[in-house]
């Protein structure tokens, strides 16, 4: 049995990553920048949709707002929430209080050993509020993704209307299509650990500004993954 301060200490060192190393924000063979697209305000509408279909039975941020209540008040806050949005956007700025999280760690059955990181699955609860306006954000830069082209076909992950089921058929195709040809073919995967703890938060924003994302977007998105 181990004791919790040595538990915390564990899942400290493997969530908590040290500061990211600086890498160019631009490279040679980055693909050509598309022009910036003006950015539309967000209305009542796209925050609703997104909203009715959340589980009532989630468990809620720290302030105790959950997507039952959210939806309750819909008629009487709609008006001022999707204000307060579309200010968090112009502004480009990620509210600090809507960052705060309650964690719980919750540790998976049957592990021989509990003093590893990999043995624990922290299940992070943010405030319901700053998740609707992330849940509008991904949409719109889902849809962009697709009606202005932004990334190739053959990427599945992200991108609306298409799945692992998708990646899979592709993948069957092109072995079966190599075959037919006589050719002999192989695959090879990749499994990169820990990646989203270390992406490069200015790369990717700069990423952003290449595709054509208006600036209102990617400045809030810098201050969403701010501290």
């Amino acid at each position: 049995m181990y004791e919790h301060e040595a538990v915390a200490g564990v899942l400290a060192r493997c969530f908590f990553v040290e500061a990211r190393e600086d890498i160019p924000l631009h490279f040679p063979d980055d693909p050509p920048a598309h022009p910036s697209r003006r950015f539309h305000r967000i209305s009542e509408e796209e925050c609703w949709e997104q909203l009715r279909v959340t589980a009532n039975t989630s468990a809620p941020g720290d302030s105790g707002i959950g997507w039952s209540l959210l939806k309750r008040a819909w008629g009487t806050i709609k008006e001022l929430l999707t204000f307060i949005f579309n200010r968090c956007l112009c502004l480009g700025v990620h509210p600090t209080r809507w960052k705060h999280a309650v964690v719980v760690v919750i540790p998976k059955p049957d592990k021989p050993d509990y003093s590893h990181a990999k043995a624990h699955r922290p299940i992070s609860l943010l405030e319901a509020m700053s998740k609707l306006l992330k849940k509008v954000i991904a949409k719109r830069m889902q849809h962009n993704i697709v009606a202005h082209e932004l990334i190739p076909t053959s990427q599945f992950g992200g991108r609306m209307h298409s799945s692992c089921l998708d990646a899979g058929l592709t993948l069957i195709h092109d072995v079966q299509r190599a075959h037919q040809q006589g050719l002999k073919c192989s695959i090879l995967l990749f499994d990169i650990k820990g990646f989203f703890d270390h992406v490069n938060h200015d790369r990717m924003v700069a990423i952003l500004e290449r595709h054509g994302y208006p600036q209102e977007l990617t400045q809030w998105v810098a201050s969403f993954l701010w501290n």
